[in-house]
């Protein structure tokens, strides 16, 4: 459905088309918050470990599809389902990340809100340990590349 649609756009249109310029150049924002997020010290470090993870996987995920797309016509289309979950997991935990870091810095002052702050910090410290494991699960279905998949011929179905 609509998910298989905007996953093959985003392989396609957005990641293949241009080369990975752009995913490039998110994944360097990315990777600039996990290098600001050291600053907070051991406050944000799960949070800055799960980014710092994630923003891997994903990496490594877009190299897969560099190096072997025009191996197999049916990579991107295999692996296009696992690639969108997984960047919108790597992204959640960034904007999420982003979030515990300024909050953070509220909080060195004397905010009338600091228990919402203090709460944005901690669903990002749930998001880091519940949620962003699940990029490392995506990268590996993504490496797993379409011979399972596109395996079987037409009449074993």
């Amino acid at each position: 459905g609509t998910t298989g649609i905007q996953a093959a756009d985003f392989v396609g249109r957005k990641i293949l088309r241009d080369g990975g310029k752009a995913l490039k150049a998110l994944l360097a924002d990315m990777s600039a918050t996990v290098a600001e997020l050291e600053r907070h010290g051991t406050r944000l470090r799960a949070v800055r470990a799960a980014l710092e993870e994630g923003v891997a996987s994903l990496a490594t995920a877009a190299r897969w599809l560099a190096t072997n797309y025009q191996k197999s016509p049916g990579v991107p289309g295999a692996v296009s389902n696992p690639l969108l979950m997984l960047t919108g997991t790597v992204l959640g935990g960034w904007q999420l990340a982003r979030a515990a870091a300024a909050a953070c810095d509220m909080l060195q002052g004397e905010p009338a809100d600091a228990a919402f702050l203090e709460a944005k910090i901690m669903t990002a410290e749930f998001y880091a340990g519940q949620i962003m494991p699940q990029a490392i699960c995506y990268r590996r279905m993504i490496e797993a590349g379409c011979d399972a998949l596109l395996g079987l011929r037409e009449e074993q179905f």
